[in-house]
């Protein structure tokens, strides 16, 4: 870990537990997918 005093610690390590606990459960089948959005950028003159 690299910076174990920050304060946001628990929450982060919380989401990342919950997050790979829910990939085990339903695997790629159901998580395995995104949806790419491309955005050119505007013009400025």
């Amino acid at each position: 870990m690299d910076n174990p005093d920050d304060q946001d610690v628990e929450s982060v390590l919380k989401r990342v537990r919950e997050g790979k606990r829910a990939y085990l459960r339903w695997g790629r089948e159901t998580l395995g997918w995104a949806i790419y959005l491309f955005k050119t950028k505007p013009e400025l003159f």
